[in-house]
């Protein structure tokens, strides 16, 4: 569904110029909904007792004093510190707004409501003042900061302008194409952003068929640029270390360093793909065994880098010899249940799921030994 979402709002923006690139041009509006879009996106902030290293604080603390520090803004000076008078009956807020790594008496927060605030931020690398605000959690140990507004542009097409907007997914002042933050286009004009087609996260390319889209936004959001390039693509031997013919069917789920993901079902075969660099993130097999039996051996996590390049085949194991360990939960007493998963890794990074053999589940048997080497209690344990 995702990768449907952001080819039609990519491909409107595609289409909306005859030369096959476009920018779109920001403005900022501050403004807590957009268009029927809540444009606050709440994140939390750590609080501590101890000063921030070289922070200067002389403020006339009435309750606990704590301390934590919000991004904002691109570059350099990034971090703003501030400073949490918590008291039950009445808190105050200090904010370092303008970035000096000093916070006074003079630097409180204007409160909105009781245990609330906004202050006027320019984040770093800007130019334009933002509104934050902040509000405290429960036991004062805590903060939720959120940036009001968002940026504003409007789109041509041969239906007529469509506004988009651009969304700061996780509340920093800066925008990139990594899937933090979010592009907004009402492809209909009907005023409205449907959730379903007309909101996507952020990302650097989109693909369909023989044909790529790159996507680029400005650290700062106030342009948003998309270009047509001619797709190069190689071809990936992937192999695994059974017997020949042993895999019957084989899913394997790649994932391309932009967020481009793809599915590959043959292994010891040439696959053609798009160019670049990725990492495994799942397998799941099928094999045969000598008897005749099927087995089934799901596999996840963050596998080995596989880079593929225009023109060229390359070969790759996904999945070498497994490792087996045991992980027991948590600190035990004595009396106490002990809970042991079995872990078996590949030196890829993906591990061994609910492993099936004609539909049952294969558990492994745990033993747990006395120092003589005596088993006490066994069991079957699962894979983790």
């Amino acid at each position: 569904m995702l990768r449907r979402v952001m080819l039609c709002v990519v491909l409107a923006l595609a289409m909306a110029s005859s030369a096959g690139a476009i920018e779109v041009a920001f403005e900022l509006v501050d403004e807590a909904t957009v268009m029927g879009v809540d444009t606050l996106r709440w994140r939390p902030l750590r609080l501590a007792e101890q000063v921030p290293e070289g922070l200067v604080a002389t403020i006339p603390a009435v309750g606990v004093a704590r301390y934590g520090e919000l991004a904002l803004g691109v570059g350099e000076g990034t971090a703003r510190a501030l400073v949490l008078d918590y008291a039950p009956d009445g808190s105050r807020l200090y904010f370092d707004a303008d970035g000096n790594g000093s916070i006074d008496g003079t630097e409180e927060c204007v409160p909105v409501e009781p245990g609330a605030w906004e202050v006027s931020v320019t984040p770093a690398g800007q130019d334009m003042a933002r509104t934050v605000r902040l509000k405290v959690g429960v036991g004062g140990r805590m903060l939720l900061a959120a940036v009001r507004g968002c940026r504003k542009g409007a789109l041509p097409t041969p239906e007529g302008a469509r506004t988009v907007l651009l969304l700061d997914q996780d509340g920093d002042c800066a925008y990139s194409t990594d899937g933090q933050d979010q592009l907004c286009c009402d492809l209909n004009g009907d005023g409205d952003f449907d959730p379903a087609v007309e909101r996507v996260a952020l990302r650097p390319s989109v693909h369909v068929g023989e044909q790529e889209w790159t996507v680029a936004v400005t650290p700062n959001g106030d342009a948003l640029t998309v270009e047509e390039r001619t797709r190069r693509s190689g071809r990936l031997v992937a192999s695994v270390p059974l017997r020949e013919g042993a895999v019957t069917a084989a899913l394997l789920t790649l994932v391309r360093d932009d967020g481009l993901p793809l599915a590959v079902r043959e292994v010891g075969t040439p696959v053609e793909l798009p160019e670049g660099t990725y990492r495994l993130a799942g397998a799941d097999l099928k094999v045969t065994d000598a008897a005749g039996g099927t087995w089934r051996f799901p596999f996840s996590g963050s596998g080995g880098e596989i880079v593929v390049r225009p023109d060229e085949t390359t070969e790759a194991s996904v999945l070498s010899p497994l490792s087996c360990r045991l992980s027991v939960a948590g600190e035990l007493a004595p009396g106490e249940t002990i809970r042991v998963t079995v872990v078996m890794p590949s030196a890829e990074g993906l591990s061994l799921g609910q492993a099936t053999r004609g539909g049952e589940t294969i558990a492994a048997r745990a033993a747990l030994l006395d120092p003589a080497g005596k088993v006490v209690a066994s069991a079957d344990a699962g894979f983790g």
